[in-house]
Order: structure tokens, then sequence, then C-alpha cells
């Protein structure tokens, strides 16, 4: 039996972290970087893992609360530089055509 029938067509996931992953606040205070995470984002993502659906992390900005984060979820692609999002794509070296859900709130 297929564990991915829904998924079948999708060969990875891609999400924006800041607003989407987050509730949008960065708290700061003596050098470090605070950011709320929603665990039942992380459930699915690791869902979509165990279905065979890698996971990458897209922001325009370098994050120690995000790497943190990224590296407890074991997330298979994780991009933070001030480079358009797009770019990701070609660093990852992702087929060209390949089919990818993707969640953002802002367009790029």
């Amino acid at each position: 039996m297929n564990k991915r029938p829904a998924f079948k067509r999708v060969k990875i996931f891609l999400t924006d972290v800041d607003g989407v992953l987050t509730d949008g606040g960065v708290f700061v205070g003596k050098g470090e970087e605070f950011k709320c995470f929603n665990v039942l984002d992380g459930m699915g993502m690791r869902l979509l893992q165990h279905l065979g659906v890698p996971v990458g992390w897209v922001s325009n900005r370098e994050s120690a609360a995000t790497t943190a984060r990224a590296k407890e979820l074991k997330v298979d692609y994780l991009w933070q530089k001030s480079l358009p999002k797009v770019a990701a794509t070609f660093v990852w070296r992702l087929p060209g055509r390949v089919r990818y859900g993707r969640l953002g709130d802002v367009i790029h």
C-alpha cells in the first residue's frame, strides 16, 4: 500500500519561517533572540517527512532560534540568507519542473 497517495506528485514542501511557522514576533534581549513556533506545525512537517516528503524552510534572515527549531524537527533543507528565496531551490539543486508545496505570508 502506498503511504502517500495524496502527496505522490509533491517532491518537497517549502515554507517561509517568520509569520508562517511563528506568530511573527521576535523577542531580542542580551544577545539572544526568541521566537514562538507552533508545535502543531512541527507535527505536521514530521508527518510529511514520515510520508517521504522532504521539508525545507526558507528565510531572508539568519536566526539561532530558527536553526535550533529546524534541527529539533530534522528539517531537510534550511535557507537563511538575504537573497531571493527562490535562489534556495537552485542552491539545493532541486530538479527543474519539480513539484513542490510552498507556504508563505508574502510574495517575492
